[in-house]
């Protein structure tokens, strides 16, 4: 779609701009070629006009042939040559420096009265260049040129009817001769642009133009805009989540530093229970302690000699024994005891 869209663009633009010329490469010019049989008297003679359809029209060299010609559909907006007859256009080859290659108008306008017997306001002129050698540092160059004076009201009468030529050629001495064309830059640069109407439509196009470069940026922005709004209408849940990670990691390390305590104290709680469902009961506590590993229970039992190898079959257990002489409590009929063991990791 992009690309059909330039194509049209180009195409309006070649449309809008009259005095645009142009080329095709090593070839005949596109345009519409008027071709005249004399520069002397060519009023009210006949000139063939060719590149407007598929034939030649003839008109008469006058104020109401140009005007036809000028009615002729696509006249006005395609490159206008000015065809003369054989040895109107003269033409001299020249051998120059390459180093002047650069500024090669500028010189010739310079050198113009040494090279041909015409002061360059005498005359249109055009060059190219037709060959170079690098080795011997010479550039060949074909310096064409056409007398103002006559050229000039031909010129004038089309100019008169509307119409501006862009360059001038015509056919060499010989039959097989490659034609010679000099480029009326000049002219085409007074040119005027157009009617309002044209210069509106040029204004459109590149206004039309810079949209078509702006849209993807705007639009890029606006899609950036937009997903920094959501972004920020995320934040609150973003810091939520967050948070709620924090505290996470922070119950993790914390159940972590558990862990490792109870691996080195042991698990009180599961010593209890352990205690608790290995001794009879008709035995009380009146002490239990829990340090490094190492257990000491106290207290009152019927039968206090039972109680290591009740001790000793809990596999949470390790090594029961008296820690001191058990005593007898004959009034109340129990034995009062001391144990320490440890407890397996």
């Amino acid at each position: 779609m992009l690309a059909e869209f330039l194509k049209w663009w180009i195409r309006q633009w070649l449309t809008i701009l009259p005095f645009l010329s142009r080329f095709k490469s090593g070839g005949q010019s596109v345009g519409v070629t008027i071709e005249l049989q004399s520069v002397r008297h060519y009023h009210d003679k006949s000139m063939e006009i060719a590149g407007i359809g598929s034939g030649i029209v003839v008109l008469p060299f006058n104020a109401d042939g140009l005007a036809q010609l000028r009615a002729l559909p696509g006249v006005k907006q395609t490159p206008l040559r000015l065809s003369l007859p054989a040895g109107t256009i003269l033409e001299r080859k020249v051998s120059l420096p390459v180093a002047v290659e650069r500024d090669l108008a500028q010189l010739l306008h310079y050198e113009m009265n040494r090279l041909t017997p015409f002061a360059p306001a005498d005359v249109f002129w055009d060059w190219m260049i037709a060959g170079q050698d690098r080795r011997l540092g010479k550039l060949d160059i074909r310096l064409r040129l056409a007398r103002r004076d006559v050229i000039a009201p031909i010129l004038d009468a089309l100019q008169s009817a509307g119409l501006h030529a862009d360059c001038l050629e015509n056919g060499g001495d010989e039959a097989d001769a490659p034609r010679r064309r000099i480029r009326l830059a000049s002219e085409k640069a007074r040119r005027p642009i157009g009617s309002p109407v044209r210069v509106t439509a040029f204004a459109a196009c590149g206004v039309l133009f810079a949209i078509l470069c702006v849209t993807p940026f705007l639009r890029q922005q606006m899609q950036l805009s937009a997903v920094g709004e959501r972004i920020a209408a995320l934040q609150p849940a973003v810091a939520a989540a967050s948070a709620l990670r924090r505290a996470i990691e922070s119950d993790a390390e914390s159940n972590v530093v558990l862990r490792v305590e109870r691996g080195i104290a042991g698990d009180p709680l599961q010593a209890l229970a352990a205690v608790t469902d290995a001794l009879p009961d008709d035995t009380w506590l009146t002490d239990l302690t829990l340090q490094q590993r190492v257990l000491h229970l106290g207290g009152e039992s019927h039968a206090a000699a039972q109680l290591i190898g009740r001790l000793a079959a809990v596999s949470l257990v390790a090594d029961p024994a008296f820690a001191a002489p058990v005593t007898s409590d004959t009034d109340r009929h129990a034995d009062i005891f001391a144990i320490s063991a440890e407890i397996r990791p």
